[in-house]
Formats: C-alpha cells, structure tokens, sequence
C-alpha cells in the first residue's frame, strides 16, 4: 500500500499505519517524504513490531526519502 507524499512522518502517519496493521496481518506499506524521520518515531513503529526501511531517492531529488513499513 503506498501512502503517497508527505512532507514529513508524523504522529497521525503513525496512527494511520496502526490502523492498517489492525486490518492486514502482514503488509508492506511505503511513504515519500523530505523530511527524515526522528529516531524516537522509529522507535515507536518498531516498539509496535513495525519494521522501518529507509531508501534515499537520489535519483529523483537529493531531498527526497521512502520508507517502507512491513510487519508479519
């Protein structure tokens, strides 16, 4: 599932990706952002038993970052 563009992971992103776990035992959802993420909300996500890819998108944008968010 992919979430699209946001300037920046927040609590509400969180809160989002929560929901979606509740609802699909095992998903692979990514999220563009410009902003990288703080380490207390990675935190978070894998205190949750959310696993946290960060892939840098050189090619498109020096700024520009995906993350994916999987969990089984």
């Amino acid at each position: 599932m992919n979430l699209g563009f946001k300037e920046s992971i927040d609590i509400d992103v969180l809160k989002r990706i929560l929901d979606i776990k509740l609802n699909h035992p095992k998903m692979l959802v990514t999220i563009s952002v410009e902003l990288p993420m703080n380490d207390n909300l990675k935190s978070n996500f894998q205190n949750n038993g959310i696993r946290v890819i960060e892939n840098k998108l050189d090619l498109f944008s020096s700024r520009l970052i995906q993350y994916k968010f999987e969990w089984e």
